[in-house]
């Protein structure tokens, strides 16, 4: 069984903010002292070698909360 794209957010986002799994959904940059630029910094390095991906400047940008990546994610696997 392979494991769903929001839960491999989930588990990248345990590793970065090192939060408590309930918190993990409404997590945004806005909300959060732990998303600072270096949290960022390896959100999308994560994300980028979770998924086989390469971000661009303006798609990291927009990467700015749990809920937005998981989304984003799900529309590149549909």
């Amino acid at each position: 069984m392979s494991i769903s794209v929001e839960q491999r957010v989930k588990n990248i986002f345990l590793a970065v903010f090192s939060l408590d799994d309930q918190d993990i959904l409404s997590l945004t940059r806005e909300n959060s002292r732990k998303w600072d630029s270096m949290a960022q910094t390896s959100l999308v390095i994560c994300i980028e070698e979770e998924f086989g991906l390469s971000l661009d400047f303006e798609t990291v940008m927009e990467l700015d909360s749990f809920e937005y990546i998981v989304a984003f994610l799900e529309s590149k696997y549909d």
